[in-house]
C-alpha cells in the first residue's frame, strides 16, 4: 500500500548505501510516522515487509511498530529486544521471535506474515521463525511508527527501505518474490458491479431482525470467498453493532479463492 510518512520532528533524510536508497536513522533521530489508520491494524490476516541495513549493532531497537507501549496490542519488527538475537518480531501477548541476522554487512529483507494466530518470520525470502499465538492480537489504536517504538524510544542506527503492509497473509512464494524485488500478484480479482451490489445487500441483511435471514446472509457471504474481503472490511467498524460483529467473524472464516494459496 502507498501512504506518505512524516517525521515526528525535524526532516526526513534519505541516503544511498550499498547501491540502495533508504530512510536514514540515527540514535538521535526522531521516528517517522504514517499516522493512525485502520489499514495498519495488525490482526488476524496481514503481512509486513521491509529492507533494513544497520550502521551499528546497538541492540534493543525497533524498526517498525504499531503497538501500545505496555505491549497489550499490536506488534513490532525489532532488533535485539531484551538482549535476544538480531532482527525479530515482537507480538502480543509478549511473544518474541528472534533471528541471528543483524544486517550489518548489507541490506536484509524482512517479512512477517499472519494467518489467523500463526505468524511466520522471513529473512531474505526464507522462513526462519514460526509461532502460533494463544490469541489473535488486538487491533492497535497507536500510530504506525518507523525507526523507533515511539517518537524517541528504542531508535536504531541504520536505513529502512521498501516498507510494505498487506491486508492478507502473503504466501512463501510471494515473500520470496518480494525479497528478489518482484511485486506479487494480488489474488483478489475485482468484483463485478453485480457482485459488489450482492455483497452490500447481504451485509445489510446481517442486521436483520430475522435470525434465519442473518444466518442465511452470513452463509452466502462466506461462500463468496476471500475476493470479497477488501469490500467486506469497509463494514468492519459499522455503527450497527450486529453487522460489525458478524463482519469480523466472517472475515476470519472466509475460504480461500483461486490464486490465494
Amino acid at each position: 500500500m502507498r501512504r506518505n510518512v512524516k517525521p515526528v520532528s525535524g526532516r526526513i533524510t534519505i541516503e544511498s548505501v550499498n547501491k540502495r536508497q533508504g530512510f536514514r536513522f540515527t540514535p538521535k533521530s526522531a521516528a517517522l510516522t504514517a499516522g493512525v489508520a485502520d489499514v495498519f491494524n495488525f490482526t488476524s490476516d496481514f503481512s509486513v515487509a521491509l529492507r533494513v541495513k544497520l550502521s551499528s549493532d546497538l541492540g534493543d531497537v525497533t524498526l517498525l511498530s504499531r503497538r501500545k507501549p505496555d505491549g497489550s496490542n499490536g506488534g513490532a519488527i525489532v532488533h535485539g529486544i531484551q538482549g535476544i538475537g538480531g532482527i525479530g518480531f515482537l507480538a502480543v501477548p509478549r511473544v518474541i521471535v528472534p533471528t541471528p541476522c543483524k544486517a550489518l554487512d548489507d541490506w536484509v529483507h524482512v517479512a512477517v506474515t499472519f494467518h489467523g494466530k500463526e505468524f511466520l518470520l522471513y529473512i531474505d525470502g526464507k522462513a526462519i521463525g514460526v509461532m502460533e499465538l494463544p490469541v489473535i492480537p488486538l487491533a492497535s489504536k497507536e500510530p504506525l511508527i518507523l525507526g523507533a517504538a515511539s517518537a524517541k524510544a528504542h531508535p536504531f542506527d541504520g536505513w529502512l527501505d521498501d516498507i510494505r503492509i498487506y491486508r492478507r497473509g502473503l504466501t512463501a512464494t510471494e515473500v520470496e518474490s518480494l525479497a528478489y524485488g518482484k511485486e506479487p500478484a494480488s489474488p483478489y480479482t475485482p468484483l463485478t458491479p453485480a457482485e459488489e451490489a450482492q455483497v452490500r445487500k447481504l451485509v445489510k441483511a446481517l442486521g436483520s431482525d430475522s435470525y434465519p435471514a442473518r444466518e442465511k446472509a452470513a452463509k452466502e457471504l462466506t461462500g463468496m470467498g476471500r475476493k470479497i474481503m477488501p469490500l467486506l472490511k469497509t463494514y468492519r467498524d459499522s455503527e450497527d453493532l450486529e453487522i460489525s460483529l458478524r463482519v469480523k467473524t466472517i472475515l476470519g472464516e472466509l475460504p480461500r479463492v483461486e490464486g490465494d494459496k
